[in-house]
């Protein structure tokens, strides 16, 4: 398996979780040992980055606001990387 579509996979399923999640906090957590995996694995940050903003696009979702344009997800991935936002 293409190791970029099987992180995109992964992204996006990590998405779906930090949409449900209630509190700040417990989404830098995810998004957090998400880097944190991606970093073992041996990605640069500018992959880790790709990866973190790959989204699922339907034709249904056309008019959704992707997660990775957020302000919550832009800040705890700016968290993750170690990044001043």
């Amino acid at each position: 398996m293409d190791k970029s579509y099987f992180w995109g996979q992964e992204s996006i399923a990590m998405k779906a979780e930090f949409a449900k999640l209630p509190t700040q906090q417990e989404r830098d957590v995810l998004v957090a040992d998400f880097v944190s995996k991606l970093k073992q694995h041996g990605l640069t940050t500018d992959e880790i980055k790709s990866v973190l903003n790959i989204e699922l696009v339907t034709g249904s979702q056309s008019s959704r606001v992707f997660i990775s344009q957020t302000t919550a997800y832009k800040a705890a991935v700016a968290k993750a990387l170690g990044e001043k936002k």
